[in-house]
């Protein structure tokens, strides 16, 4: 279920991202924007980002991304609460798809001694989500409670927010069920431990 709930968020994120960029290549605005069709975007976008990987303005580009993408530089200087929001967000949910939902094919690659139920990798799933809940915690009470002067929320707002609410209480309550569980605890009784006397299962 927690599984489902990610690749559908990760699903969901990817078709939006691949809307917007196609918008770039279809909107027509203003009488110049009349003459380009979309072949002709595509090729000049193309053309472009070909000539700065081979020239000195690549740096510029690689600047940019780790500043104003990966660390959100001019948001911080706006707003500390949104970039903080924004980050915690981005960075748990993106880990804890490498680290969780796709664990069989990255971190148990990465890892040799990897088991999803032992530390640090058991920690960091929790910090991660924990990330989560608090970027959403700091959303929350921007949008509803602080409530900046120009902030606007919409509909997407509301369903980004409430998305990935569902995806890690969901996930939560999982784990909370698998600790309670009998028949999951003798599942890792017979694949782990494997133990045959009834007192020694007792006290374990």
């Amino acid at each position: 279920m927690f599984n489902f709930l990610f690749f559908t968020a990760l699903i969901i994120f990817l078709l939006g991202l691949f809307y917007k960029i196609s918008r770039w290549f279809t909107s027509k605005f203003g009488d110049a924007g009349q003459k380009f069709t979309t072949l002709q975007r595509v090729t000049s976008a193309a053309n472009g980002m070909i000539r700065i990987l081979f020239s000195p303005k690549l740096l510029l580009v690689l600047k940019a991304l780790l500043v104003d993408v990966l660390l959100q530089a001019r948001t911080f200087k706006e707003d500390i609460l949104r970039w903080l929001a924004h980050m915690l967000i981005f960075y748990g949910f993106m880990l804890l798809v490498l680290m969780h939902a796709l664990d069989s094919e990255i971190t148990a690659v990465l890892f040799t001694d990897y088991y999803a139920t032992v530390n640090p990798f058991f920690l960091l799933r929790d910090l991660f989500g924990a990330m989560v809940l608090v970027g959403v915690g700091v959303a929350i009470f921007r949008r509803y409670i602080a409530k900046p002067r120009r902030l606007r929320t919409g509909p997407r707002d509301h369903y980004a927010i409430i998305i990935l609410a569902v995806i890690m209480f969901s996930g939560i309550g999982l784990l909370g069920l698998k600790i309670t569980s009998h028949g999951e605890f003798m599942i890792m009784v017979e694949d782990y431990a494997g133990l045959d006397d009834e007192e020694e299962i007792q006290a374990l």
